[in-house]
């Protein structure tokens, strides 16, 4: 098995072919955390001649958003869309490797959709990619301190004239006394 995978990434790096394959196809997720997206490519040496170009499609809009852009070893932000500003990065450590592994930090519904990886080289300007699906679900609602906190059943409250007595504690030593 390992021979046949050599055989195939080093026929590609001979041939001067870039494949483009995605480590898994659906990523779910929940509003507010993060996701890390992952691809593999045919190591290129030197990984700065890479081009690496992220978008987001919408397909029930039918439009695409710029995520993230690399160029010879250099992110730009400039061409990336507002909604991403400050919540993406790329592993660039892992290029070498073949590894894509774009990070996608807190987490909107906007943010579904499908996510396809562009790549090129200087030597070969056409592009090959492969994409997968981001669906982010609301997040769940959190108790407040207050719906935790015990409910104080057994409480008992008297009304005389405008002022409030609690008789709880006489009244739980009293029926806690009956019990026994």
């Amino acid at each position: 098995m390992i021979r046949i995978l050599l055989l195939v990434v080093l026929t590609a790096s001979v041939c001067g072919k870039l494949v483009v394959n995605v480590s898994q196809a659906v990523y779910q997720a929940e509003e507010n955390s993060d996701v890390t997206m992952e691809w593999t490519f045919t190591p290129i040496m030197p990984a700065t001649d890479l081009k690496i170009f992220f978008a987001l499609w919408l397909p029930e809009l039918k439009i695409s958003k710029s995520v993230y852009y690399f160029h010879k070893g250099d992110e730009h932000p400039e061409y990336q869309d507002e909604q991403f500003t400050g919540r993406v990065g790329l592993d660039k450590d892992e290029l070498g490797k073949g590894n894509i592994r774009l990070h996608l930090s807190r987490l909107t519904t906007e943010d579904s959709g499908v996510y396809r990886c562009k790549v090129s080289t200087d030597q070969d300007p056409d592009q090959v990619g492969s994409e997968c699906s981001l669906n982010v679900t609301a997040a769940r609602i959190q108790p407040t301190a207050e719906e935790t906190q015990p409910t104080g059943r057994g409480r008992i409250a008297l009304f005389v004239g405008s002022e409030l007595f609690v008789a709880e504690l006489f009244l739980l030593m009293f029926f806690k006394f009956l019990l026994e």
